[in-house]
């Protein structure tokens, strides 16, 4: 069996080291593994400056793909209308932060289940998502949408369809909220080509019942989630970035997130090979330098 089907690199979700882990420690950590790329939370971008950011990356060796939570704590985008309201007064200069660094991609997720959060209506959702696709747009940024409500995931064609095409709007699909909104390998070939902007990937141990709001975490490979489906539905979808590797709660000894950080890597390598999907990004003198 040969290899059908190429991602550009693995990347680590900073959630999985743990949100307390200073930001260049993070970036460190995720070049000594062997990262290719990181995702950037806008607050860290504003802290240090697209000049220090790319230093800092640079140094550590790994890209920023994607750009995170554009918006002061809660990172959530299912806020009150009012506190809605307020950020998108603050989010183009924001944006105009994230397209000075080089940034492609900006990432939001909507989550009403978390505490003091809103349960969006369909309509609500729809129009929250086309107004931060309009700002995204004007700085030329993809905005990657990460529908955690299940209503809300297992309807995201119809998001997409309403909101625009995947230059304008994606998905950011994660495995863990594929299984728990029941969804299978025949919805995800039925987005519409281009509907995929980034995947994060963790497994599931196995006996974990479908359909539970929350379960911990682990390392890609080393659960009963059908990863090699996943992925190759992506692909056929048009999806040919990072793979990125979000396992939560971080499964970490504090004092080693280096080992957790290149322990995860290794699972996920394995598991890729054994699945025959290719991960690796090509070699330095033929690949192009893309930042998300």
């Amino acid at each position: 069996m040969t290899e059908t089907t190429a991602f550009d690199g693995w990347a680590l979700d900073p959630g999985t080291l743990g949100f307390d882990v200073a930001f260049p420690r993070y970036l460190e950590a995720a070049g000594r593994a062997g990262y290719d790329w990181v995702e950037v939370p806008v607050g860290a971008l504003l802290e240090l400056g697209p000049r220090r950011l790319r230093e800092l990356c640079a140094r550590s060796g790994v890209e920023p793909g994607l750009y995170s939570c554009p918006w002061e704590l809660p990172a959530n985008a299912s806020v009150p209308d009012e506190v809605f309201d307020r950020r998108m007064r603050a989010l183009p200069a924001v944006l105009s932060k994230v397209a000075e660094a080089g940034g492609r991609r900006i990432g939001v997720y909507f989550n009403g289940g978390q505490p003091h959060m809103q349960r969006l209506s369909f309509e609500e959702l729809v129009d929250r998502c086309g107004r931060l696709a309009v700002a995204a747009r004007r700085e030329g940024l993809q905005l990657c949408l990460e529908l955690n409500d299940v209503e809300h995931l297992r309807a995201a064609t119809r998001v997409l369809a309403a909101v625009g095409d995947g230059s304008t709007a994606a998905l950011l699909l994660d495995t863990f909220h594929w299984f728990r909104a029941e969804l299978t390998l025949e919805w995800l070939e039925g987005l519409s080509a281009g509907a995929v902007g980034w995947l994060h990937v963790s497994d599931v141990v196995p006996g974990t019942p479908s359909g539970v709001n929350d379960a911990p975490r682990v390392a890609p490979g080393r659960g009963m989630l059908d990863l090699g489906g996943f992925l190759r539905a992506a692909a056929a979808r048009g999806y040919r970035g990072p793979v990125s590797i979000e396992v939560l709660p971080p499964p970490r000894d504090p004092a080693d997130i280096d080992g957790t950080a290149a322990s995860l890597l290794a699972d996920a390598r394995a598991a890729a090979a054994a699945l025959r999907l290719r991960v690796e990004r090509a070699s330095p003198t033929t690949r192009s330098r893309r930042s998300g």
